[in-house]
């Protein structure tokens, strides 16, 4: 009974992706602890964090399909796994608030045709890496809404940016196993090496945004909770990137932008 078990657990862990739901969530804790803090409704919050990880876990189950279509027992259990957190998904969404509801509902969308077999946005190089980073500012909008001032643009900017840097290191680890399902993702297209000079390129620009909040942000710990942080990692890969491999630079990346996240948490929590 207990192997069952710890055999059921670990596929639930693999199929919905869980462990990355502790840094994809915070795009929302992120976006919600902008705005609404102050008004903070705790039966609502539990409804939208529910809503969110059963989002994350559609998306990621649903991705799987986009490879293995064409064996009809392993998409079938995709499509069954993915089902669960969907069919939940919709049923919760209503009890949301409609500001909630809108973008979690592009989120689905987006998560859809970018896994969809064969037509699937996946395949399309630089379409897929947009859409990637795309689809995580909309679980920040959820929490945060759109009504957002300039400071708040430029923060979702420079999170969103962290998040495509992510997404090009994630793509040059897998490059050899998306070539040999047929993906064109945009590492493969390129190839690491012009991959890693759009990291460059965007680290850079994360440093001039993450400067550009200490003028614009009204809040007095914006330069040590946000700016400093942001440079320091956007520094330290800067240096990494042409030497390190991409299957350490992702794990580097996601252990210090958790860490990075979390300051930027308590960032919001002390501005309100």
């Amino acid at each position: 009974m207990r192997t069952k078990f710890k055999e059921f657990s670990k596929t639930l862990l693999r199929r919905y992706r869980i462990k990355d739901w502790i840094h994809l969530t915070g795009f929302f804790l992120l976006g919600y602890s902008l705005n609404n803090l102050k008004n903070l409704n705790i039966q609502v919050f539990i409804l939208e964090i529910l809503t969110v990880c059963l989002s994350l876990a559609y998306a990621f189950s649903f991705n799987e399909i986009f490879e293995h279509h064409r064996s009809p027992d392993e998409a079938l259990r995709i499509l069954l796994f993915s089902a669960i957190p969907l069919l939940l998904t919709i049923f919760i969404l209503p009890f949301t608030p409609s500001a909630f509801q809108l973008p979690i509902s592009i989120f689905l969308l987006l998560s859809t045709m970018y896994s969809f077999p064969r037509f699937g946005l996946k395949s399309i190089p630089f379409v897929s890496t947009l859409l990637n980073t795309v689809c995580f500012s909309l679980l920040f909008l959820s929490g945060s809404g759109f009504n957002l001032t300039l400071s708040s643009s430029i923060f979702l900017s420079l999170c969103c940016s962290f998040q495509l840097v992510s997404q090009l290191i994630h793509e040059m680890e897998d490059l050899e196993v998306d070539r040999k399902y047929g993906v064109k993702t945009t590492a493969v297209f390129l190839g690491i090496k012009r991959c890693r000079d759009i990291c460059v390129i965007v680290l850079i620009l994360c440093i001039l945004q993450s400067l550009s909040l200490t003028f614009l942000s009204k809040s007095h710990y914006s330069f040590l909770f946000i700016t400093l942080p942001s440079s320091l990692l956007s520094v330290y890969f800067l240096l990494k990137l042409p030497e390190v491999t991409p299957k350490r630079l992702r794990k580097d990346f996601r252990l210090f932008g958790i860490i990075v996240g979390f300051l930027f948490l308590l960032h919001n929590f002390l501005a309100v």
